[in-house]
């Protein structure tokens, strides 16, 4: 049925709608068809024009054409110096961007108010368009807004979004406008309702700066009516949703779309859940607030039909983005079909790779703001690729307080409880509490670890494998806030490796992944790593194996410094005794898990070079089993050997060609494919044309094996780090050949090696440099012969540094030995063996050990025998019967290990971190550093043969012993006075410099309240002033005035006594005045031992100083002072 028309202004028919719309046109034309378009010259004329445009109620149709024309005018006469525009509000990454058009001065003067801060104008704007009927200015404008007729509000509406889109424009200049924003937005016509929608989109792209008090009352209209609106309504809400997030109204816009979504419109739901789907796509969960969107998915996923699937959209990308762990907790709760839709959704999702497309106004990075800025690719390039930075789950997860949160469950309740599934239940109320993703407020949580701890040693399985996962989740949700607590259980969870259960077995090495993740570092860990890779310590193989392959994961996840040679060298010694073992399956790990260090860092080649030479001279099968984890078989990959185990020379063998390469070709690093210049090639057609290396070879070192005839040739390392066998071989122009069992690090470059040599201001050695440069082999032979003269005429002067030297030059200039004249050859290796004799006649014979290429039962016998029989020195000399004839006595009663074979210098294995070791005070696990640290120094003097240089280092090592002997940890004390007495025993007569800063030291700890540390103290008396079987009398003045202080005190005296007794009746006579005191007060002490020693000491006093002297000093003493005297006498 028709409308009935009202026949007034107020009608709505279908006939006085077209009507007024045909009469409008009309006079629009006729309008149109009178105005006359001047210049803008005339402001009087704009003013005047501009003021007839005014006094119609509505705007011709055709005004904003003009105003739309006159825009593009002004357009396209862009200056290329004017100001750009404000900047872009959304950027996307994967779409080209353009730069908006710039505005003359004078154009934007006619269309913005000059005076910033006040009501916009526009007048000028109205000035320009009178004539065509241009816009109303602003004050117009705003009571059009809310104007009865949709007409007049639509066009008012397209005004002010033009305006907004223009240049320059403020939030301040158009805040009267900005306020009826929400009135705009609840229009009743569709057609007003779209074009107020797209004036609040064109505010929030172009204006600055935005104002985000209007996002919730506008959010509020688009879920309410843009949401339920036509599709066009619905396409510009959905931007305008977007621009607020780009805006950086972020929370405002989240809120309002969840409220949205209990809106009870059909449409309005999955419009809000879509648009907030979406922006999680393009900006990303660091950008939307994640945790209020995920606690509102439950009710989402049992909301509204057509809402669930968005729903279920938005947990799969909260998957994309964070993994799992986030959503875990939603989804074991939801019905079984869901959880099946959502297994089928996130199976091909590939966690950590999403980036944002999108961003937030000010936050974009680098190469988006180049994009923008009409950077081409270039320029890009020059900024560089942003990579977004991975999401970790617990940046988006809510702090829990556990502490307060668990006594308002049953955790308490059912733990109390005797059955042991109600314990588990207690345990799992505690991880439901902690979640999925674990982020737990600090406090003290001692009596709840207390409680786990307990429950780990259960008896029954699944308690104890509960409550250890619980110790994970607390070390990841407190990360270094759980090291204390750590601390304390650490080392139950280590033991747990060796249960059989699997399901402890799991739990603890996923504890033990998280303490090293979160809560502790390898070095808190390292002592009782040690003992539990130690076979006399842990007997349970399978806990040993445990133990390396925790190790192993904590290589490949990043936990250990591979940067840190300490470190890497702990955990390949660790390693090494996983190889020793008797275990098979601990030996395998053991193999695989040095395989995996050597592998996980370039510097560890170099590093661990020594502990290989160990296996290989050890155990060639474990050896051969790492060669081939390294990438190859042993005869086709570079050799890892020993160069002393690779090829050597018989003593009969003629020197022509040679056997080995020289002490720089020698250098190798494990696992490097590239050979160096001085590598010597041993292919298969070398071997076919010559005797095979074994038989030509010298017999392997004590417990080796000669290499193979097929090895290959060996890979060189950088110089400073390479290694070289202690078998190099080298004639001597005798024929001799010499050899040494231990391999020695060569640290001389080539061009370190000519500095040496020029240093040593050799006379020819101009000529030297010339004859090998000279392309003549007999000029190159001589020079071969000048150099092997020098060193045999300046023997005495020849250090090792200058041997190494010697020999590192001349195989460089023979090209590695592989000269092609065989006579300049066979000068080379004549004076290779001129160098090695120098190098004997200087060194002498160095103290061999050959248990250490036996067999492992073969040395622990030789071992257990001589601690059966022990050594003394004086009892050995005792034994002599028979001696040379014409040979001094003296001489040899004088002889010990430094004067037979040489002192060694060990200063290069006191290193500073031996030193911070023996200082380490840091926590309460720190002795155990000390304690390594001391038994380190005892092997270094005892590997010497307890002859050792007494160098600054040595000093050094002395005072940090010293330190020690006032240490908190009374076993570290006993330790250090035991290690004092080996460094004393290994210096010799030398060891009396230090006897001012140890000596009283020493001789207090005979004061000491614990027998052990008395024995120890004495023991190192001993040591310190007996050298080569008797007394040395420079050692025991040295200590004459701190025994005289130490005789004062009564506690430990008659020990002290007795050792003063013992020496001072070896010596030679030595000034005693400062003992006369300390002797008779030594007389009165109530102990009988030692009064009768200090008659002994006293009688020692006599013969030096007199005994009138004694008599003088000693006058009020007891009548048995003028006893001794006459004795003594």
């Amino acid at each position: 049925m028709a409308e009935k028309c009202l026949r007034n202004a107020s009608c709505t028919c279908s006939l006085c709608s077209g009507f007024d719309v045909a009469s409008l046109r009309s006079i629009s034309k006729s309008i149109a068809s009178t105005i006359q378009y001047e210049d803008d010259d005339n402001e009087d004329e704009d003013r005047a024009s501009a003021g007839e445009a005014t006094r119609g109620s509505v705007a011709p149709s055709h005004g904003k054409t003009a105003l739309a024309s006159h825009v593009s005018t002004v357009q396209k006469d862009v200056d290329a110096t004017a100001s750009a525009t404000s900047d872009v509000v959304m950027t996307d990454v994967a779409a080209e961007e353009t730069l908006e058009p710039k505005v003359l001065a004078k154009d934007v003067d006619k269309m913005l108010i000059k005076a910033p801060g006040a009501s916009i104008s526009l007048s000028a704007v109205a000035a320009d368009g009178a004539g065509s009927g241009g816009p109303l200015s602003l004050d117009v404008v705003l009571p059009k807004l809310t104007d009865k007729l949709w007409k007049v509000r639509k066009e008012a509406f397209e005004a002010l979004k033009e305006l907004f889109e223009q240049p320059n424009v403020t939030t301040n200049q158009v805040r009267a406008a900005v306020e009826l924003f929400p009135k705009m937005c609840e229009d009743a016509n569709a057609s007003a309702l779209e074009a107020a929608f797209a004036a609040v989109l064109a505010y929030t792209v172009h204006v600055e700066p935005f104002d985000k008090a209007i996002v919730s009352g506008v959010m509020t209209r688009v879920t309410d009516k843009g949401f339920s609106a036509r599709p066009g309504i619905v396409k510009i809400c959905e931007e305008l949703t977007d621009a607020f997030v780009a805006a950086g109204a972020v929370e405002e816009t989240t809120v309002a779309l969840l409220e949205g979504v209990n809106n009870r419109k059909p449409k309005v739901p999955p419009a809000c859940l879509s648009c907030l789907l979406e922006a999680l796509k393009a900006y990303g969960p660091r950008i939307l607030p994640l945790q209020t969107i995920k606690a509102a998915l439950p009710k989402l996923m049992e909301g509204p039909v057509k809402a669930r699937p968005m729903a279920m959209s938005i947990m799969v990308e909260i998957h994309r983005w964070t993994g799992p762990a986030l959503v875990q907790d939603i989804v074991t709760n939801l019905r079984p079909a869901q959880q099946t839709e959502f297994e089928g959704h996130v199976k091909d999702v590939v966690f950590g790779q999403a980036a944002p497309l999108k961003f937030v106004r000010g936050s974009r990075p680098a190469v988006a703001t180049a994009k923008a800025s009409g950077i081409g690719s270039s320029g890009a390039a020059k900024v560089g690729i942003v990579t977004p930075a991975a999401f970790d789950p617990r940046d988006f997860a809510e702090t829990v307080d556990l502490l307060a949160r668990l006594p308002k469950t049953e955790f308490r309740t059912k733990l109390a409880l005797p059955k042991w599934s109600e314990k588990v239940e207690a345990l799992k109320i505690v991880l439901e509490v902690i979640g999925p993703v674990p982020k737990l407020a600090d406090g003290d949580f001692y009596e709840l670890v207390t409680t786990l701890k307990a429950l780990a040693n259960d008896s029954n399985v699944n308690i104890a494998a509960k409550s250890i996962e619980v110790f994970g989740a607390l070390a990841d949700g407190l990360r270094k806030n759980f090291t204390q607590y750590a601390r304390m259980v650490y080392s139950e969870m280590l033991r747990k490796l060796s249960d059989k259960k699997s399901v402890i077995l799991n739990a603890a090495n996923t504890t033990l992944d998280l303490f090293l993740q979160h809560a502790m570092t390898i070095d808190m860990m390292m002592d009782d790593l040690k003992l539990a890779c130690d076979a006399s310590k842990n007997k349970s193989p399978p806990a040993r194996v445990q133990t390396m392959a925790f190790l192993v994961r904590a290589v490949k996840n990043g936990n250990v410094d591979l940067d840190d040679k300490a470190q890497i060298v702990s955990l390949a010694t660790m390693f090494l005794k996983g190889i020793e073992d008797s275990d098979p399956k601990a030996r395998e790990a053991g193999q695989t898990s040095l395989i995996v260090l050597l592998l996980a860092s370039d510097q560890a080649h170099t590093w661990l070079r020594s502990i290989v030479d160990e296996i290989a001279r050890k155990n060639p099968r474990a050896y051969k089993a790492i060669q081939r984890g390294l990438g190859g078989e042993p005869a086709s990959t570079p050799s890892l050997l020993p160069d002393s185990m690779q090829s050597s020379r018989p003593s009969n063998a003629s020197p022509s060609r040679p056997s080995s390469v020289s002490s720089a070709a020698s250098r190798s690093s494990l696992g490097d494919s590239k050979t160096s210049d001085v590598g010597v090639a041993s292919s298969a057609s070398a071997n076919s044309r010559s005797p095979s290396l074994i038989k030509r070879g010298l017999r392997a070192p004590l417990g080796m094996r000669p290499a193979s005839s097929g090895g290959t040739a060996a890979k060189t390392a950088p110089p400073k780090k390479a290694f070289a066998a202690g078998s190099s071989v080298g004639a001597s122009a005798d024929g001799s050949v010499c050899t040494d069992f231990t391999p020695v690090a060569i640290s001389v470059t080539f061009e370190e090696a000519e500095d040496i040599i020029a240093e040593l201001q050799v006379e020819t050695w101009v000529a030297i440099k010339e004859g090998f440069a000279s392309p003549k082999w007999m000029e190159r032979k001589g020079a071969i012969e000048a150099l092997q003269e020098y060193a045999g005429a300046h023997s005495p002067k020849m250090s090792v540094r200058i041997i190494e030297a010697l020999t590192i030059y001349l195989a460089k200039q023979v090209k590695d030995f592989k000269d092609s004249n065989i006579n300049v050859l066979k000068s080379s290796f004549e004076a290779v063996g001129t160098f090695a004799k120098t190098a004997a006649g200087s060194a002498r014979v160095r103290v061999i050990q050959p248990q250490d290429t036996w067999k492992p039962a073969l040395a622990e016998t030789v071992k257990n025998e001589f601690d059966k029989t022990g050594y003394d020195s004086a009892k050995a000399l005792a034994s002599v019967k028979r001696r040379v004839k014409d040979q001094d006595e003296a001489k040899t009663s004088a002889a010990d290990s430094g004067a037979l074979f040489g002192r060694v210098d060990v200063s290069s294995q006191l290193t500073k971190e031996l030193f911070e070791c023996m200082k380490n005070e840091a926590d309460k696990g720190a002795w155990k550093k000390r304690g390594e640290a001391m038994d380190t120094v005892q092997t270094i003097c005892e590997s010497a043969g307890c002859a050792i240089v007494f160098t600054r280092s040595v000093q050094e090592v002395l005072r940090n012993l010293r330190a020690r002997l006032n240490d908190s940890n009374a076993n570290m004390k006993v330790r250090a006075a035991n290690v004092i007495a080996v460094v004393a025993t290994s210096v010799g007569p030398d060891i009396a410099k230090m006897s001012k800063m140890l000596g009283p030291s020493l001789i207090a700890g005979v004061a000491d309240n614990k027998k052990t540390m008395q024995s120890a103290a004495i023991q190192a008396l001993h040591k310190w002033v007996s050298h080569s079987g008797k007394t040395s009398s420079s050692c025991m003045e040295s200590l004459l005035s701190p025994l005289a202080e130490g005789l004062l005190n009564t506690v430990g005296r008659a020990e002290l006594l007795k050792w003063a007794t013992e020496h001072l009746g070896r010596c030679t006579r030595l000034d005693l005045h400062c003992l006369v005191v300390p002797a008779v007060q030594c007389l009165m002490d109530k102990s009988s031992d030692a009064r009768e020693k200090a008659q002994l000491l006293l009688l020692e006093v006599v013969k030096s100083i007199g005994k009138d002297t004694v008599l003088t000093n000693g006058a009020y003493a007891s009548p048995c002072v003028y006893s001794c005297c006459w004795s003594g006498n």
